[in-house]
């Protein structure tokens, strides 16, 4: 019988009694691996083998001719040859392209509610110069108080009051225009007072107060306005 090394594959030719059901400890010469063969480990020797793969090769001599008469220069169908894998890789990138721009107009249409849920993020549309917070035009005023005093022809004007945020969002606290006007709607006083906070929380109250001077101690009217809601 004939022994395979399972390392390197060389044949060994051993006698048929030398293996018994147990198994015979073997070397092999070859790459010096040592292995345990069994009588079921037999295989057909290099002659076979070789003759096996000469009666292969005949079947396949034997049928190649019939499949070239078969399929041969006249016989041959026309063959359309469609480059499927570039119109899908085409598609493909459409299709990214497409949810890229889906992602993007999103990004920007949802940017208030961004930064509201994730704030360092307005930093990312600072880049791109878009504005990601609101502005104060739904701010309000509340509680407004006007004290005057007169001393020495002076008028002390004390205006007080609350800004209010009743909106979900953080906006961005702009400046107060205070405008005094006479009895006659002639303009005696325009000022802008800046406040400390830049920015206001969502349903978040400001308090403010003002101490202003005015030519004259005489009937006023006194606007109080957001700057840029003139």
């Amino acid at each position: 019988m004939f022994i395979k090394c399972p390392k390197c594959q060389t044949i060994y030719q051993i006698g048929d009694d030398v293996i018994t059901k147990d198994g015979l400890k073997m070397h092999c010469q070859k790459c010096d691996a040592v292995f345990k063969a069994f009588p079921g480990d037999a295989v057909k020797s290099p002659q076979e083998q070789e003759q096996e793969k000469q009666n292969v090769a005949k079947m396949f001599e034997q049928v190649i001719p019939s499949a070239s008469e078969l399929f041969g220069p006249q016989n041959t169908p026309p063959v359309r040859v469609m480059h499927v894998t570039k119109y899908k890789n085409t598609i493909n990138y459409l299709l990214i392209l497409a949810l890229l721009l889906l992602v993007g107009v999103l990004v920007y249409a949802l940017r208030y509610d961004v930064v509201r849920y994730a704030p360092r993020m307005e930093k990312f549309y600072q880049k791109f110069g878009v504005e990601s917070v609101y502005d104060g035009t739904a701010l309000e005023f509340s509680n407004l108080k006007i004290s005057e005093e007169s001393l020495n022809s002076l008028s002390k004007l004390k205006i007080s009051g609350i800004i209010k945020n009743p909106s979900g969002y953080t906006v961005n606290v702009p400046p107060i225009r205070i405008v005094v006007y006479d009895a006659n709607q002639h303009q005696l006083l325009n000022t802008t007072h800046y406040l400390a906070a830049k920015r206001m929380g969502a349903y978040y109250q400001l308090g403010f107060e003002f101490l202003l001077t005015n030519p004259t101690p005489q009937q006023k009217t006194i606007q109080i306005t957001f700057a840029n809601n003139e």
